[in-house]
């Protein structure tokens, strides 16, 4: 479910690889993991956290479609050779 982004995630840190100290370090990406959704349960909204004049941030969609589209927005596309970055 959506929550219009009102919600204060967990603080979480990472610590850099002691090897690397004084290099350049890599982009670091996180996703969150859907354990076996089922394809067709709708994520939208909560209840409560849109209304009038406050409509919801994103539109339904089901987790299938959700995950899918997350998923091909990560990689390069050998066919077309847009990237993953905004802008290519």
């Amino acid at each position: 479910m959506w929550i219009k982004i009102e919600r204060i995630a967990a603080f979480a840190q990472v610590l850099c690889d002691p090897r690397c100290e004084g290099e350049e370090v890599p982009a670091r990406y996180s996703i969150a993991f859907f354990c076996n959704p089922n394809k067709a349960t709708l994520v939208q909204c909560l209840p409560g956290c849109s209304g009038e004049g406050n409509p919801p941030r994103y539109a339904p969609i089901n987790a299938f479609e959700y995950i899918t589209r997350r998923l091909c927005g990560t990689i390069d596309d050998p066919i077309t050779g847009q990237g993953h970055r905004r802008g290519e």
